[in-house]
């Protein structure tokens, strides 16, 4: 009989994590019910993307990782909304690049990319000035 019973592997959530991560998103989902959300255009400020810089040097890491202002950001579709005027969150369809837009998947200045929907950012396989 192991010592640490119900505990297969280290990096496991124990029970208080698991509790502590399921309340966090239902809370979470909640405020996506009730509108608290922000969805953003290609024309406005705020969805400028800025590169991530190292936080002792202050200079920029290698151009592979651009942040937006807010981290946490929506993926979910098809949210039930509790009140009939409300909009559902804008799927991300791409990312305007020197002006030119380009669709989700498609490589940018030849490179490909994935979103971190969680950090709030686009993370480039390569360097991206």
């Amino acid at each position: 009989m192991p010592n640490l019973n119900l505990i297969t592997f280290f990096g496991d959530y124990g029970l208080e994590q698991q509790l502590e991560h399921n309340i966090i998103e239902f809370i979470k989902y909640g405020l996506l019910e009730i509108g608290a959300l922000y969805n953003l255009n290609t024309t406005m400020p705020e969805s400028k993307l800025s590169p991530v810089f190292h936080s002792s040097t202050g200079i920029a890491v290698n151009y592979k990782v651009w942040n937006g202002i807010k981290h946490d950001w929506i993926w979910e579709s098809g949210i039930s909304l509790n009140f009939p005027s409300g909009a559902q969150p804008t799927a991300i369809s791409g990312l305007s690049y020197n002006g030119t837009f380009y669709a989700t998947g498609t490589a940018i200045s030849g490179t490909g990319y994935y979103i971190d929907y969680s950090r709030g950012r686009v993370v480039f396989n390569n360097t991206v000035a």
